[in-house]
């Protein structure tokens, strides 16, 4: 036999031989399964206690991890991500007309009268104030606010304007639950919707998403909590943002209040006194504020956006990677620093360095690349080994 002809055939045989996961990609940034294999295994390895990741990039999905009792269905509850989500419901009653401006006074929207603890301060509260945390009514941050009497009263938005006012608004920042559930009051009154009515028709049902969330006796949406979907849906609504608010091409928020609200921030001026759950390991990291928004500018090497729920629910935004990162957990401790900087990031950007590459993998890639040029396989043409080699 021709030894031209054997060489070929010994190379096309070799070439077949080798491993499936070198012709595999499932990123528009070039990522390979190898990437996301590594992704996984650190994440079980290191983070038992998240239950599901789900990465999209360009928007389209790319990468997703569930436990072993979870999937793609699964539906979590995400906490204080209802926040984020109420901010947004907010800006689409501006940009429909119900709302004129953040800058509108909170009071135009509840009866004085039926407030019995009537401070003149509370006259001077915006929605901005409530957007930005800057109220000034007393709640307890994170570690002592008043659930407990919240939940026993009939009527929370009420009993949330009640409460004393610990300083003019604008004064400082204090984590409050009841100014979210007050910005879901507000959307109510100005649209004269209810508020499962409004979130239906603006926003889940164009983004066809299925959604829990819990109502107050008055029936309006928990804007603090209890809002409960999946993983893949809430990762939706990060790619719908990063896409200046259009999904399907339809304009769902303007990119005016996304900007205003998720990518313009302060630093926020907590009281001396501060003191709240677990809020040391977070303060060096959740520096800057927006509208319902945490903001990380530069604690790695792009900034990141994110809404966080307690236990370790995250939507995070990466605008300069165009990706968003959704994440479910049930820890005990703040996890976030650790699984972007050392996992997250790294696969973006195909820098991690993995010590699960198979000898066999390293070899056949060497192989391929010497061979690339001058072996013609014309049945095999369109197998993707990386971004730029094709055969």
């Amino acid at each position: 036999m021709d030894r031209n002809r054997v060489t070929s055939i010994v190379l096309v045989t070799l070439f077949f031989m080798m491993p499936l996961s070198l012709f595999q990609s499932t990123s528009g940034l070039g990522l390979s399964d190898n990437d996301y294999s590594y992704l996984t295994q650190q994440i079980e390895e290191k983070y038992s206690y998240v239950k599901s990741i789900v990465v999209t990039t360009n928007g389209d999905l790319t990468y997703e991890y569930y436990s072993s009792i979870h999937d793609s269905a699964s539906l979590f509850d995400w906490y204080s991500v209802a926040k984020s989500i109420a901010s947004i419901l907010v800006g689409i009653a501006i940009d429909q007309g119900y709302i004129s401006s953040v800058n509108v006074k909170m009071m135009d929207y509840f009866n004085q009268s039926e407030i019995e603890n009537w401070d003149p301060l509370k006259a001077d509260i915006t929605i901005k104030h409530l957007l930005q945390m800057q109220s000034g009514f007393e709640w307890g941050g994170f570690a002592s606010a008043p659930f407990s009497s919240l939940f026993a009263s009939s009527n929370w938005t009420y009993y949330l304007l009640e409460r004393d006012m610990r300083e003019p608004p604008g004064t400082s920042f204090d984590y409050d639950d009841g100014a979210s559930h007050l910005l879901m009051a507000i959307v109510s009154e100005a649209s004269g919707m209810s508020t499962q009515d409004f979130a239906d028709q603006y926003l889940f049902d164009p983004l066809e998403i299925d959604y829990t969330w819990d109502e107050s006796p008055e029936g309006v949406f928990a804007g603090f909590y209890r809002l409960v979907m999946s993983t893949p849906h809430m990762a939706r609504i990060g790619a719908m943002l990063l896409d200046e608010g259009v999904w399907e091409g339809d304009q769902i928020i303007s990119s005016e209040y996304i900007s205003e609200a998720i990518y313009t921030h302060y630093a926020p001026e907590f009281p001396t006194d501060y003191t709240s759950w677990n809020w040391d390991d977070r303060k060096e990291v959740f520096t800057h504020y927006g509208y319902q928004w945490w903001v990380i500018p530069d604690t790695f090497q792009y900034p990141i956006y994110t809404a966080f729920g307690a236990f370790g629910q995250y939507l995070a935004l990466i605008p300069d990677e165009d990706a968003v990162v959704s994440i479910t957990a049930q820890a005990s401790t703040f996890f976030f620093v650790d699984i972007f900087a050392n996992e997250i990031f790294p696969v973006l950007n195909n820098t991690y360095s993995s010590t699960n590459d198979s000898d066999s993998d390293q070899v056949a890639y060497t192989f391929l690349s010497i061979i690339g040029g001058i072996l013609v396989l014309p049945k095999l043409k369109g197998r993707i080994i990386n971004q730029n080699d094709i055969l």
